[in-house]
């Protein structure tokens, strides 16, 4: 996500409003740029080695190894099975079948950007560092 970062912002300045730029230039670079990175995300869990993503597995370990700080994620580790295999192919959904929304019409942008966020809402939700107080909560 970092390289996607420093692509935005050179994207930003490249359509500076100091600079003679159509605004549906930019709408097009952003919008290009959105989908590879979450349709870049679906393929790499999909086609990565790790075999927990084919096998629904995943999340059910994502809270403890997201780092993000959160009192959250000791509860929502203790969900049941089914469901963090019924995220993990949500994850799937969203960042693979959205991404393609990505291109459609307004009403379909919108159900994409609405997938976006809650993958962005739910990592935020759920993320740790795994520090020694939540450890303790095992």
């Amino acid at each position: 996500m970092h390289a996607h970062i420093m692509e935005i912002n050179l994207l930003y300045i490249a359509c500076s409003p100091f600079l003679h730029v159509c605004p549906s230039a930019f709408v097009v670079l952003a919008s290009l740029l959105n989908f590879r990175v979450m349709m870049g995300g679906g393929a790499g869990k999909w086609y990565g080695r790790d075999m927990s993503w084919h096998d629904g597995s995943a999340m059910a370990y994502h809270c403890w190894t997201q780092p993000l700080p959160n009192p959250f994620s000791p509860y929502m580790h203790r969900m049941p099975r089914w469901l963090h295999k019924m995220e993990t192919y949500l994850t799937f959904v969203h960042e693979s079948f959205a991404a393609l929304f990505v291109f459609a019409p307004v009403y379909l942008r919108m159900i994409a950007f609405i997938g976006f966020q809650s993958i962005m809402v739910v990592i935020d939700l759920t993320g740790n560092f795994c520090t020694d107080w939540c450890v303790n909560l095992q």
